[in-house]
């Protein structure tokens, strides 16, 4: 951050499938200095989140399809599990009718019981967790 001038308090990972894999991976295995991570049908894999997450680390929006791939559903399950045991704050949200791949323009229904279209739901957790005011 320091080479390129950007504030590390305004860094965020995240990616879909396997970029989402590799966000959760980097952020709770690896320990990467970032501030949010947002997990698009990621899953778990790669790390032992149970020993690896610490209290601190950076909250998590994990969303997925409901008729998302098996491994994906379990996977998430189990990520989410570690990092609420390592008290980790994370959010949840559903794509409704949606399998593996759905577009930024669907309606995504959420853990606290808001529907937003996926793209409001992706800024809605960046400006909460980076600070940004729009």
């Amino acid at each position: 951050a320091g080479d390129y001038g950007i504030d590390p308090q305004h860094i965020a990972i995240g990616g879909f499938s396997a970029g989402g894999l590799a966000s959760v991976n980097a952020a709770y295995g690896q320990g990467l200095p970032v501030q949010a991570v947002i997990s698009l049908s990621g899953g778990i894999g790669g790390y032992n989140l149970g020993k690896s997450a610490k209290a601190g680390m950076p909250p998590g929006l994990f969303i997925e399809g409901s008729n998302d791939l098996d491994g994906v559903q379990i996977g998430t399950r189990m990520a989410l599990g570690a990092l609420g045991a390592a008290g980790i704050r994370t959010e949840t949200a559903w794509m409704p009718s949606f399998g593996h791949f759905y577009p930024m323009g669907a309606p995504s229904l959420g853990n606290d019981m808001t529907k937003l279209t996926l793209k409001a739901r992706l800024l809605r957790f960046l400006d909460r967790n980076l600070g940004v005011k729009r």
